[in-house]
């Protein structure tokens, strides 16, 4: 194979070739089937690309240690079977390089710098043509990314070399790959190892015994990794140099993984630990939001209660009088509980309707039954000048008379007027008074019936005028 008709072998430092790098003897011997060249160091092309297409026998090319940075210039021939281009500088490989229906069956492209253009090939594929292809190496290349197609069309690869790059994660396709039972990716930096690439390295170990080198890469001893390290754990893929195989702590330590199966469970372990107080923390977390949220919604329960009867109102069709100077549809609002029922429908119409004239609004007779009572409630408040709760010890016994009192207060928030007036109509005790009506009492505005030892006509009048003055609407 090495003799003159077969092999054309030199360096730099043999006088076969001028300095342009032509064979001296013009033509290439018509047996030739190996050309081997190297440490032609001022050559930046192929010395052979013009030569190749006439030599029908030509089937190995060797030709290392240069600085080929570009490859792509011409075609490799068809014929071509093995191809040498390691130790260059290449920076960049044309996608015409190989042609289709190529015979290479091997390819060593390693200690070149294609890491970037590798990265940046997206969606092409440079070896589809290369169908026939078996061997490939493309270790020491400074890849960091592979695209998922990457090795799309080699269908008859057997071995694949990868080492000492810097690949962080392993996610390329193999589904196409039938024939591989051997892939080195050792001394990379890989951290993850994808599902789809995990899933065919499954599928093609069901029909063969399917070899896979990962030794001194950065694996996750992590909870994030806990996947990972199972599928290490459980794969028939027979892992290479597996004494050799490291992984990254969560600290940052890299440690040698040691029993896979061993490993995997420590890590799920601690993993579990760690989630049971993750979900621990963050029940706990809901529940305090939870109980501040209801608090909150308890501390403005009013409020909202009033906004929300503000909308109601406007859908069912109460609108309170608006506009500076005009007066309301009613001067009072009474609230009144059924103890009090004939006072107020006795004594209240006829000193206060009847003989002064003003028009007041009472549940029993100026709504219409099957109106809903919240939404009545704030329609009512909102179109009388006055509340008036009449107050008794009994007052508070029934729910909407503090409804009513509270959509008042929120009335008075809202609009710039004083709504609520207290009429004291029997003694209550002070402690069983809420705190919104003990307030509007400290404001002095209420209007006291007199007591029993106290009570003439004289008294009676006097209530009564005071508390038409209260009522009293002002232009």
């Amino acid at each position: 194979m090495r003799d003159s008709e077969s092999c054309l072998c030199a360096d730099s430092e043999q006088s076969k070739f001028d300095s342009q790098g032509n064979f001296q003897k013009g033509a290439w011997p018509p047996n030739l089937r190996l050309v081997q060249g190297s440490h032609f160091y001022e050559f930046t092309a192929l010395w052979w690309k013009s030569k190749w297409r006439f030599n029908s026998s030509l089937i190995s090319i060797s030709h290392t240690k240069n600085f080929l940075v570009k490859w792509g210039e011409s075609n490799l021939p068809t014929k071509i079977q093995r191809v040498d281009l390691s130790h260059n500088y290449a920076m960049k490989l044309s996608e015409h390089f190989f042609p289709q229906n190529s015979s290479l069956i091997s390819l060593n492209i390693s200690n070149n710098i294609l890491g970037e253009y590798f990265a940046a090939l997206e969606s092409k594929t440079i070896f589809l043509g290369l169908g026939y292809l078996r061997f490939l190496d493309i270790s020491m290349n400074l890849i960091y990314k592979l695209p998922r197609d990457f090795l799309s069309g080699l269908k008859s690869l057997e071995v694949l070399l990868a080492t000492k790059n810097r690949l962080q994660a392993l996610n390329v396709s193999l589904s196409q790959m039938s024939s591989v039972w051997f892939m080195n990716f050792s001394e990379n930096s890989i951290t993850w190892i994808d599902k789809v690439t995990r899933d065919d390295l499954d599928i093609l170990a069901l029909s063969r015994q399917v070899s896979l080198d990962i030794s001194f890469n950065p694996l996750p001893c992590t909870c994030d990794g806990i996947e990972i390290l199972n599928w290490l754990a459980f794969t028939n893929v027979r892992l290479v140099n597996q004494m050799y195989l490291k992984c990254q702590t969560s600290t940052g330590e890299t440690v040698s993984l040691g029993d896979l199966m061993e490993r995997a469970q420590h890590v799920q372990r601690a993993c579990a630990s760690k989630a049971i107080i993750l979900v621990i923390s963050i029940s706990s977390a809901v529940v305090v939001t939870l109980m501040v949220s209801l608090v909150t919604l308890y501390h403005f329960r009013w409020k909202l209660r009033y906004l929300r009867n503000i909308a109601l109102t406007k859908y069912a069709g109460f609108s309170p009088k608006k506009g500076t100077g005009k007066k309301f549809q009613h001067d009072a609002y009474i609230l009144y509980e059924d103890q009090t029922i004939n006072f107020v429908f006795s004594d209240f119409i006829k000193e206060l309707e009847v003989k002064r004239g003003h028009r007041l609004l009472l549940v029993d007779r100026d709504i219409m039954p099957g109106t809903i009572m919240t939404t009545a409630i704030l329609s009512a408040v909102q179109n009388s000048y006055k509340t008036i709760p009449v107050v008794t010890p009994y007052f508070f016994d029934v729910w909407y008379f503090e409804y009513a009192v509270q959509m008042a207060i929120m009335e008075e928030y809202y609009e710039p007027r004083q709504i609520l007036h207290l009429c004291l109509y029997q003694a209550t005790d002070p402690k069983d008074m809420p705190k919104d009506l003990l307030s509007v009492m400290k404001r002095n505005r209420y209007t006291e019936f007199p007591t029993e030892t106290d009570l003439n006509e004289e008294m009676v009048k006097q209530f009564w005028d005071q508390l038409s003055s209260t009522i009293q609407q002002r232009e």
